[in-house]
């Protein structure tokens, strides 16, 4: 071989290497080659939300351009690098993202799925539309149920997840996402005391997307995306956890929740996830938007936002009870 040809073929084979490992959107470490896990849409107005089958998201919105529609990395793809965790015992429990078509997220110990719903309800205040998701982790024994909720109209969906363990012990859970602002993978951190809630906005300060709390959170963090990952941990090594860090300088960013607890047999979490030009904070037992997502201090504000988890929750118990007789 001529020291020209493979000195050609050297720069051929470094070629392919970077583009291995630097995704489309310029992100270091994005990976391909998964066949897809699978989703269900909950179709709405502003927002699309995929429920994927392994307790992961992504999430659409009508304000967005059509050219990087997801709000989570990667923009472009139906499954993203968003959604739930566990810790239990040596586990790290987490969706597989392995086997999304791209991703920039460790590798977790894969949540199966069992069951998922067709999308339920009509998409009111009085019947929303819900995507019920089970999975399960056969070496850990721990399950999950998972509800997405969604009211048409709103720029905010909940997601109500509960975690049963075959053997009482110390478990944490995580929500957490790699955010995609309205076209940009850079933002700055954003925190907002009084609800707890956490999350990013891009550099013109014009798009956030935000996780409020309505379970107290035990942490919370938003920074750079693979501190995020790290942080959760990886396969069989749990990270650090989050420790109420909020990153202010512009960077390829994420963030997320985190609960601590002890589960004698199953517990439940509840967290909200919103998107917008201006923060949008769901109601909670603070009381600081009504349920169209408008700013309310009023006390009409918090009659409509108690009455509307309530709606919700009664809807749920009735769906479970109807289960657990069959």
């Amino acid at each position: 071989m001529s020291r020209r040809l493979f000195l050609v073929l050297l720069v051929m084979v470094l070629m392919l290497a970077i583009a291995v490992t630097v995704s489309a959107d310029g992100k270091t470490g994005g990976s391909s080659g998964g066949n897809a896990v699978g989703f269900t849409p909950i179709v709405g107005s502003p927002l699309t939300i995929n429920v994927a089958v392994d307790a992961s998201y992504q999430v659409i919105h009508d304000g967005v351009d059509i050219s990087t529609p997801g709000q989570v990395y990667p923009t472009g793809q139906d499954e993203a690098d968003a959604g739930l965790f566990v810790w239990y015992g040596n586990y790290v429990l987490g969706p597989d993202f392995d086997n999304h078509n791209t991703s920039a997220s460790n590798s977790y110990d894969a949540w199966a799925n069992t069951s998922q719903s067709s999308v339920q309800g009509t998409g009111t205040g009085a019947d929303p539309w819900i995507v019920e998701t089970a999975v399960e982790n056969t070496d850990s024994g721990v399950t999950m149920n998972v509800d997405t909720i969604y009211v048409n109209g709103n720029d905010y969906f909940r997601i109500d997840w509960e975690i049963c363990v075959p053997t009482a012990g110390a478990a944490s859970t995580f929500l957490a996402a790699d955010f995609y602002l309205q076209g940009s993978d850079d933002g700055f951190g954003y925190y907002d005391a009084a609800t707890q809630s956490v999350g990013g906005f891009n550099a013109a300060q014009d798009w956030f997307q935000i996780f409020t709390p309505v379970t107290p959170p035990t942490a919370y963090f938003a920074g750079y995306y693979g501190d995020v990952w790290d942080r959760i941990g990886d396969s069989g090594a749990a990270g650090t956890g989050f420790d109420n860090t909020i990153v202010n300088t512009e960077l390829d960013n994420g963030g997320g929740l985190q609960w601590d607890t002890t589960i004698g047999g199953c517990s439940e979490f509840i967290s909200f996830w919103s998107f917008g030009e201006t923060p949008v904070l769901p109601p909670t037992s603070v009381a600081l938007s009504d349920m169209t997502g408008q700013s309310s201090a009023n006390s009409a504000g918090l009659v409509v936002g108690i009455v509307g988890i309530l709606a919700i929750s009664m809807i749920l118990v009735r769906r479970r009870f109807a289960k657990s007789q069959v």
